[in-house]
């Protein structure tokens, strides 16, 4: 083998271990953290006529590592990660916590709390 081959062969064990060594969940999770603005809404009266809308005013929430959350919209206060599409959601004014379904795609964060008709929040990260 001469010189050439071997920087690449060891080059690419190099970062095939560094690409399988990675966790795939973890990754996920952790992109989760951070401040997020609400951009859109969706509710539904039950007749299948729900569409997002656009948010007025500026809303926010941010979702601590440590699970706390901060937020100007209702009154969540603290989360935890279920599964690859769920939260656990505590408020301040209710006892039981709320099981919302989650989905993340690239800076974008869409939340449905439990909801009969269709409902739901799109975020965009800010930080």
């Amino acid at each position: 083998m001469t010189t050439y081959q071997l920087r690449t062969c060891f080059l690419t064990l190099i970062f095939g271990w560094f690409f399988l060594s990675c966790d795939k969940e973890e990754h996920m999770e952790s992109s989760l953290y951070g401040k997020w603005q609400l951009k859109e809404s969706l509710s539904d009266i039950g007749n299948g006529s729900g569409k997002w809308e656009k948010t007025k005013d500026y809303q926010y929430i941010v979702l601590s590592e440590n699970g706390d959350i901060e937020t100007n919209i209702g009154s969540m206060v603290s989360y935890s990660i279920v599964d690859s599409v769920h939260l656990e959601i505590a408020a301040s004014d209710r006892e039981e916590k709320l099981l919302y379904r989650y989905y993340l795609e690239g800076n974008q964060l869409t939340l449905n709390p439990p909801c009969f008709e269709a409902c739901g929040m799109r975020f965009v990260k800010t930080e």
